[in-house]
């Protein structure tokens, strides 16, 4: 991201390992102790763009959201976020206002940073995280979710993949840079953010 006013950020809890060069056969590479990185392409030739991946277990990782205000800057870029904060990573924590305030249910361990579930437009679903690190992440519809029962939460949408199936009724709606949350079968969390010339539909991020 250029400037935002908030984002999320995934802090390595443990000591990292020696990075490993060393890719799988879907390409993924062991960036530190349980996280993974890879790059993927949509497209090709001229409207080939790339996508930045992200998969790492939540025992060794936290979680947090990051809000520009609490460092008394109405916008930061994610490189300023990353700095001030240490994270592994960083990338756009969801949708905002043009006050720049936070839309949607939002809280980590920390504190909540906006506390209304928006019951209308693209908000449907939310990852969230289960107070008790044995319990895993998940994506659920909003009129699932009950705040107290979580200790992480973002709301965000729409949700594009549930239980391993794509969901109906996305569009391609107009292109944009996307960032994508969630959760594979081994209950490994996955960030996904497309490249600074990488915009993409909704239809197209499903995919």
């Amino acid at each position: 991201i250029q400037n935002a006013a908030w984002t999320l950020a995934a802090i390595l809890a443990v000591t990292a390992s020696s990075p490993s060069q060393a890719e799988d056969k879907h390409g993924w590479t062991s960036i530190s102790s349980g996280t993974q990185y890879r790059e993927v392409f949509y497209g090709s030739g001229d409207d080939k763009r790339r996508v930045h991946q992200l998969r790492f277990k939540s025992q060794s990782h936290q979680l947090r959201l990051l809000w520009a205000k609490d460092s008394k800057n109405k916008s930061l870029s994610a490189q300023d976020f990353r700095q001030r904060s240490g994270a592994l990573a960083v990338v756009n924590g969801g949708y905002f206002d043009r006050d720049l305030s936070p839309m949607g249910y939002q809280r980590d361990a920390k504190r909540v940073v906006s506390p209304t579930i928006w019951r209308e437009g693209l908000f449907g679903g939310v990852f969230a995280i289960p107070k008790g690190s044995d319990l895993p992440a998940m994506v659920m519809s909003r009129d699932d979710f009950i705040p107290e029962n979580y200790s992480f939460a973002i709301q965000c949408g729409p949700r594009l993949v549930y239980r391993s199936k794509a969901m109906t009724g996305i569009y391609a709606d107009p292109a944009a840079r996307r960032t994508a949350i969630g959760v594979d079968r081994e209950g490994r969390l996955l960030l996904m953010a497309s490249d600074i010339d990488g915009a993409l539909t909704f239809a197209q991020t499903q995919e």
